[in-house]
């Protein structure tokens, strides 16, 4: 606790109040503490984690290696492996699976939103004026 209080140069009593659930914790500091840590406010708001950088790199990269998608490394002249194809191939299919995640949160944060009559920001939704609507 006093580590996030120096870094965030919060008083100490304050994180340890809003840690021991004495005072409400602003969403302002849990955000804060999130970014602290280096993981998503996801991920302790509704238990997803969403990889990125070079975690993302790796596990693409494990889950490739272990299906045998893998190409093997092309040797050169001078009897050195070249592993340029198989980064790239890993940093392609890591930027898809990224760029494929976000849509799909997106689209089911719109749906989600949709049913209980809200937009994307969390907004009451305004109905559409009908055609005899003045």
């Amino acid at each position: 606790m006093r580590t996030i209080s120096s870094e965030l140069a919060v008083p100490y009593r304050s994180v340890q109040n809003y840690i021991n659930g004495e005072s409400e914790m602003p969403a302002t500091f849990f955000l804060r503490v999130c970014d602290l840590a280096g993981v998503e406010a996801d991920y302790f708001i509704q238990g997803h984690f969403r990889p990125s950088g070079p975690e993302l790199w790796d596990a693409v990269f494990h889950a490739m290696d272990l299906a045998g998608l893998l190409p093997p490394p092309k040797i050169n002249s001078d009897g050195v492996a070249d592993f340029s194809d198989r980064d790239n191939l890993v940093s392609t299919v890591a930027a898809h699976v990224s760029e494929r995640y976000d849509r799909k949160r997106s689209e089911r944060i719109t749906l989600k939103g949709a049913r209980h009559g809200r937009d994307r920001r969390g907004f009451a939704s305004r109905p559409e004026p009908s055609e005899g609507y003045q």
